[in-house]
């Protein structure tokens, strides 16, 4: 599988103990005639420091992780490809 663009980025985030790395990568297309290109885009939210596993504070983390990995994706993604996802009849959005 040959790739045409692969990027990544690691970000801290100010006055958070938390840390987001987003790769993104446009796959080829598989045949010479094919004008199909596939966007990857993978999104690691995840603290930096570690916590007691209490379940509160385990709320709050995967919550603000949770927030924090939503802010990336939407704005990452065009209202374009983000109504494409939403005319997807077997998608999740």
């Amino acid at each position: 599988m040959l790739y045409q663009f692969l990027h990544h980025d690691l970000l801290s985030v100010p006055e958070h103990p938390y840390a987001v790395r987003v790769v993104r990568t446009i796959e080829e297309p598989k045949s010479p005639g094919d004008l199909q290109c596939h966007a990857i885009l993978d999104i690691d939210a995840f603290s930096l420091v570690a916590f007691e596993p209490d379940e509160k504070e385990l709320r709050e983390r995967l919550e603000d992780l949770r927030w924090l990995k939503n802010k990336v994706f939407f704005g990452s993604i065009t209202d374009k490809a983000l109504a494409a996802f939403k005319e997807e009849p077997n998608g999740t959005m």
